[in-house]
């Protein structure tokens, strides 16, 4: 049996984790990200509902919108994780750009401008804090509601942020 864990960023980096989420025929699409230091302690999170987008484009525009809010931090050194593949090969230049994302793409080759960033898959497993963020905001809550439940998770779990969480029955219910 293979452990999968989430590893922090080199000292100097700042790690953002980017989901995306698109739910049922109309594609209501949302996306997710958390930002994370070199300790694994929480900097930031946010989570927008897009609208009706393909899973491709939804997660380039979570990656996107995680990289302008830590740029808007201060930090130019960033590791971006996400479990979409085809969206890392695609930022890493290992893949042909499809038409439908190119104009994100460029999106977020400009908002990078002279930072040094670096793109990196990891399983879905290890990603499951930006997936809530993600799924919650594809199904239109939104940060407020819900923001105080995922730093509890976020604080509450080391060295692995992706244990299940130990709600009460009326919270689980008000999170369906």
């Amino acid at each position: 049996m293979t452990v999968l864990y989430w590893n922090p960023p080199p000292h100097s980096y700042v790690k953002i984790n980017c989901d995306g989420s698109v739910l049922g025929h109309n594609g209501d699409a949302g996306g997710g990200c958390l930002l994370r230091d070199h300790n694994g302690q929480f900097v930031a999170g946010l989570s927008n509902y897009y609208g009706a987008y393909s899973i491709t484009c939804t997660e380039m525009k979570a990656i996107h919108d995680g990289i302008c809010h830590a740029k808007s931090l201060g930090f130019n050194q960033i590791q971006v994780e996400s479990d979409s593949l085809v969206v890392i090969n695609i930022l890493s230049s290992n893949y042909h750009c499809p038409w439908k994302v190119i104009y994100i793409k460029r999106q977020i080759e400009e908002s990078c401008g002279s930072m040094d960033i670096q793109f990196k898959h990891i399983f879905r497993e290890i990603n499951g804090c930006a997936d809530f963020l993600a799924t919650k905001a594809s199904q239109g809550y939104y940060l407020p509601f819900w923001f105080a439940i995922v730093m509890t998770i976020v604080q509450g779990a080391k060295p692995c942020l992706e244990q299940q969480p130990r709600f009460s029955n009326e919270l689980k219910d008000l999170l369906k």
